[in-house]
């Protein structure tokens, strides 16, 4: 996974590096269509450095200040003796951008859906807020970081489950299609 994220970075800066400097750097439009993937070592307040988090996204912008997101996450933990599933979710959140700067564009936002837990045994609801940024490094290229906090409410029997705050953060590379 480090090797293949470092792959990834590499590539985003040969590419950066390589733009002519007529290259004109366009943060989003309405209409526009991005896709990234997001990785991180560390998801959760109590999670160790023996847990990978990763997953793509995709948001599609309805005007240059408002996106609509759909993503999808997974954790695995990697023990001595074998690997496993110990989160997975599906989600839809609505992200609100601000002015920034030129190549930088910062956002906030919520996001609902489902959360699975341990391969799969049980299954919770999750709500969140989240802030991040992108910095456009290229022409429709960017790099960036987001974290938040998410609530899980257990479905069986329905209750909220505390500690069920959890703050996550990511590392993200993503292109405008």
């Amino acid at each position: 996974m480090k090797k293949l994220t470092l792959a990834i970075l590499f590539c985003a800066f040969f590419m950066a590096a390589n733009a002519s400097d007529g290259t004109v750097i366009t943060k989003p439009r309405g209409g526009d269509m991005f896709f990234e993937l997001k990785a991180s070592g560390i998801n959760t307040i109590s999670t160790g450095l023996n847990s990978t988090y990763g997953g793509v996204m995709v948001r599609s912008f309805m005007s240059e200040n408002r996106a609509n997101r759909f993503s999808a996450d997974l954790s695995l933990f990697i023990g001595e003796d074998d690997t496993e599933i110990s989160y997975f979710h599906f989600n839809w959140g609505l992200e609100n951008h601000m002015t920034g700067s030129d190549r930088m564009s910062t956002y906030w936002g919520f996001d609902v859906g489902i959360a699975a837990f341990d391969s799969f045994d049980y299954f919770n609801l999750m709500g969140g807020l989240f802030t991040g940024f992108d910095y456009f490094i290229a022409d429709g290229l960017y790099l960036g970081a987001e974290t938040g906090l998410r609530l899980y409410i257990d479905s069986d029997p329905l209750e909220i489950v505390l500690p069920g705050v959890r703050m996550n953060a990511s590392f993200k590379l993503g292109y405008r299609f």
